[in-house]
């Protein structure tokens, strides 16, 4: 610890370094994480002030950070899912315990101009910046584990939100928040008009793989050459959306007998367990392809033809825009997120969440018609540039961190929809 001190102090006296921010990483270490803290960093350096980076844990992202030449200083809070139970509360009780005055001790030391926390579990770096009355940002980008569409779907005014339940939206923070879903689950319906919507961006690399054929995207995949590739998304829980997917993937196979569904979820033998146990899932178990959860997202994508999106619990529609990215033709059921992001007809298509038959005429619209598909996959990737670039997101933040420092009075008391 006094090594990491002394660092601090070394970086805070150097030249033209006068001007500290902290930016504190809550969430899980991810590529996508690490981008979204990056890019925060260089934004803060835009606006004259020298960023240093606080994780809760010695992983991998705090090497990344140091390699970036960011200094990163390590303060235990969160919570961390890889971990076991046991080992998840120890880590819990010691961040609740110990956070506070770490995060007190570093902003005494550095006496920072801004602090922006991205993750909810950033709470004891929250408090310890309003206590002491520094501007602080704090982006939410996750939803609460509670969440289920049919609150989002039936979302009444009187709802208080998973951050207003808990009374931390009494602390005097800025909220930012990944999209208006985030927004009303996270704090309420109400919040709408008082919260920023800073739009997450999309990595880099899904945009350099327009370089990459589909047929070589299909050998790392292990998927055949030939055969019309629907790729389906169930996300983390498939025993959800796999009723839906049997339904719609019969009908896309009647008028398609050579279609394989590469199928891409966490749990993959346990939804080709469940699918085999379904009603009519044992004729479609030939043509199922369930990937591993380490395989490339942006190969995935690559290599089908059409990109299938039942998962709903993406709190910024990561999954849809990375597809687009790639320049793939998206269907999607409207419901959470996916209703902000794609725009019918333009960027991807949409159905309502139940009806399993407009769904499959959807697919088998961008699967058979190749004018349909190469006007969606033009739409979504010109969509996904202009509005969800990495460089696209470094300039929000800087006009809003700008803001804040100029005390601007639409910061906070009105929505920009970034």
């Amino acid at each position: 610890m006094r090594e990491e001190l002394h660092i601090c102090s070394q970086h805070r006296g150097g030249k033209g370094l006068d001007r500290q921010a902290v930016v504190v990483d809550s969430t899980f270490a991810s590529v996508q994480d690490s981008l979204v803290t990056s890019e925060i960093a260089l934004a803060l350096r835009r606006c004259g002030v020298s960023p240093i980076v606080v994780v809760p844990s010695r992983s991998q992202l705090a090497t990344e950070y140091r390699s970036q030449g960011l200094p990163v200083r390590i303060i235990c809070h969160g919570r961390h899912q890889t971990f076991p139970w046991s080992r998840r509360l120890l880590w819990r009780l010691a961040g609740w315990l110990s956070a506070g005055w770490q995060f007190r001790r570093l902003y005494r030391l550095l006496r920072p101009q801004v602090v922006f926390v991205t993750g909810d579990a950033g709470w004891p770096a929250v408090r310890a910046a309003t206590c002491m009355r520094i501007p602080c940002l704090w982006y939410l980008r996750e939803l609460s584990p509670h969440w289920e569409l049919r609150s989002y779907e039936l979302f009444p005014k009187r709802w208080e939100g998973d951050l207003i339940l808990l009374g931390r939206h009494r602390c005097r923070a800025t909220f930012l928040a990944s999209s208006r879903t985030v927004v009303r689950d996270r704090l309420s319906e109400e919040w709408l008009t008082r919260t920023i919507v800073l739009r997450e961006p999309v990595h880099p690399r899904f945009f350099r793989h327009v370089t990459v054929s589909a047929t070589e995207a299909r050998g790392r995949c292990g998927l055949p050459e030939i055969s019309p590739i629907v790729g389906v998304l169930l996300g983390l829980r498939p025993d959800r959306y796999l009723k839906f997917f049997v339904k719609f993937a019969k009908i896309v196979r009647k008028f398609v007998p050579s279609v394989l569904f590469a199928v891409l979820t966490q749990r993959g033998e346990f939804a080709l367990r469940s699918v085999e146990r379904l009603q009519g899932g044992r004729a479609l178990m030939d043509c199922i392809h369930v990937l591993p959860p380490s395989s490339d997202p942006a190969d995935f994508y690559r290599a089908c033809d059409v990109v299938a999106i039942l998962d709903d619990s993406s709190p910024s529609g990561l999954p849809a825009l990375q597809a687009m990215a790639t320049g793939r033709p998206v269907v999607a059921r409207r419901q959470g997120v996916y209703a902000e992001v794609i725009r019918p007809g333009i960027n991807g298509l949409l159905v309502r969440s139940d009806e399993f038959r407009k769904f499959a005429e959807k697919v088998l619209v961008a699967l058979t018609r190749e004018e349909t598909a190469k006007r969606l996959a033009t739409g979504g990737r010109e969509y996904v540039l202009r509005h969800y670039s990495a460089y696209r997101f470094r300039l929000r933040v800087t006009r809003i961190v700008r803001d804040l420092a100029c005390m601007n009075p639409r910061l906070g008391s009105e929505a920009h929809e970034c």
